[in-house]
């Protein structure tokens, strides 16, 4: 501003230059705009990648099993405590996923992509050598972790605790109990 006083001395004149210097900043908005769009978008991208299972939060609760191979006992054990609770599982809107081997199972093609495990395992700090069992909510957020086998219940009390489960409860009229 102090180069357009310098030039324009009267009172009128440094009104034209105040316009000019404001025209000149609106014509550069498009520009901010389409830069603000391609940071955005950008950015998007970044964070979709960053979740490799974008096309469950906010319709499921991730159950992730990870475990060396089907021989291990914690996951055995885990496997038939899942299948006792499938009833309440279904109710709750629980997808289970299973990483055995570096493998996922549980995921559709459609679902997953290549490198998926390897960004699952990074994201929750997650040892595929050994058992673990992981719960993320809808929000996309970590729940439970253990190292160990735990007993549906104690995922069932939890999400039923949770203010989305308890809409979830009122909108359909039933609770599968524990």
């Amino acid at each position: 501003m102090a180069s357009i006083r310098s030039q324009f001395k009267d009172i009128g004149d440094l009104k034209v230059a105040r316009l000019i210097a404001f025209s000149n900043c609106y014509l550069s908005l498009p520009v901010v705009t389409i830069f603000i769009f391609v940071v955005s978008s950008f950015s998007t991208n970044l964070v979709a990648k960053s979740n490799p299972l974008p096309t469950f939060q906010w319709n499921k609760r991730i159950l992730i099993l990870v475990t060396p191979n089907t021989g291990n006992k914690k996951y055995v054990k885990q496997i038939e405590m899942i299948k006792n609770k499938l009833l309440g599982i279904k109710d709750r809107d629980i997808i289970v996923i299973k990483i055995i081997d570096q493998k996922l199972l549980g995921v559709s093609k459609e679902q997953s992509r290549e490198g998926d495990v390897l960004e699952i395992l990074n994201l929750y700090n997650l040892n595929g050598n050994k058992f673990s069992i992981l719960l993320i909510g809808k929000d996309g957020d970590e729940k439970v972790r253990s190292i160990n086998p735990l007993s549906m219940c104690i995922f069932f009390d939890l999400i039923d605790s949770m203010p989305m489960r308890k809409n979830e409860i009122l909108e359909r009229g039933k609770n599968v109990k524990c």
